[in-house]
């Protein structure tokens, strides 16, 4: 059932906020639980920290980074409460996007509480 008010949809997403705010890049599906599968890992990968900004009506934007990566194709983020770990609070699958050889993408998580 989505959630009618919006002020209530805001302070959920607003909550989502401090649960993590690490973004990572995963090789496929990274699993349902705080471990994630498939991390990449290799040529100055880390996950970076990208600080969440309140929106309205249930959004929060983040912070663009730049993750460097090893060479490979990666189609999940993920969402982590710290840089390393098993500290994994969510995921997403994205296109795929293939490097031939080390390299660096750009993300930009958002998110929308419904």
């Amino acid at each position: 059932m989505p959630i009618a008010v919006p002020a209530s949809r805001q302070a959920l997403a607003d909550k989502y906020a401090t649960l993590g705010n690490y973004v990572g890049v995963c090789t496929g599906d990274p699993g349902a639980t705080n471990v994630p599968a498939n991390e990449a890992f290799g040529s100055g990968y880390v996950r970076v920290q990208s600080p969440w900004t309140s929106g309205s009506g249930g959004t929060l934007s983040g912070t663009a980074v730049t993750i460097d990566l090893p060479s490979g194709t990666f189609n999940y983020i993920l969402i982590a409460s710290a840089s390393t770990g098993s500290t994994m609070i969510d995921k997403c699958s994205v296109p795929d996007t293939t490097l031939s050889s080390p390299g660096s993408v750009v993300v930009t998580p958002n998110y929308v509480q419904t």
